[in-house]
C-alpha cells in the first residue's frame, strides 16, 4: 500500500484511492447526488445549476467526468465539451476522435516523421 495524500483535505493516509476514508465517504454521497440529479434533471444542462442545486463544486463533478464515473448518462454530452474542438463528451476532456488524433501525431513524432 503506498503513502497517499488525500486530494481533498491533505490528510496522509495508506491506500490506493485518491481519497482519505472521510472524505471518500462524502465523495461517494456527492457523485450519488450528482448522478440523481442529472438523470432526474435532464432539461437543465447548465453546470452552474448543477453546481447550485446539488452544491456539489465544479472541480469534483469534473472529476467525476474525467475519471468515466458519469460515463453511463448518455445525455452529459450537452453538459460537457471537447477543451480542444468543442464537441460533446460524456468523459474525460478530450473527444474520441481529438484522442485518435493526438496518437496518430505521438506515433508519427516517435517514428521521426515529419508533420
Amino acid at each position: 500500500m503506498d503513502l497517499n495524500k488525500c486530494a481533498k483535505c491533505g490528510k496522509l493516509f495508506a491506500s490506493t484511492e485518491d481519497l482519505c476514508k472521510n472524505c471518500l465517504s462524502k465523495d461517494l454521497q456527492d457523485l450519488a447526488t450528482v448522478r440523481n440529479f442529472i438523470l432526474d434533471n435532464p432539461e437543465i444542462t447548465e453546470l452552474d445549476k448543477i453546481i447550485h442545486k446539488t452544491n456539489v463544486s465544479q472541480k469534483d463533478i469534473l472529476r467525476y467526468i474525467s475519471k468515466g464515473r458519469l460515463d453511463d448518462i448518455k445525455h452529459l454530452g450537452k453538459y460537457f465539451k471537447c477543451i480542444y474542438c468543442n464537441q460533446p463528451i460524456i468523459k474525460g476532456k478530450y473527444c474520441d476522435d481529438c484522442m485518435d488524433k493526438f496518437a496518430k501525431i505521438k506515433n508519427q513524432l516517435l517514428d521521426g516523421e515529419k508533420i
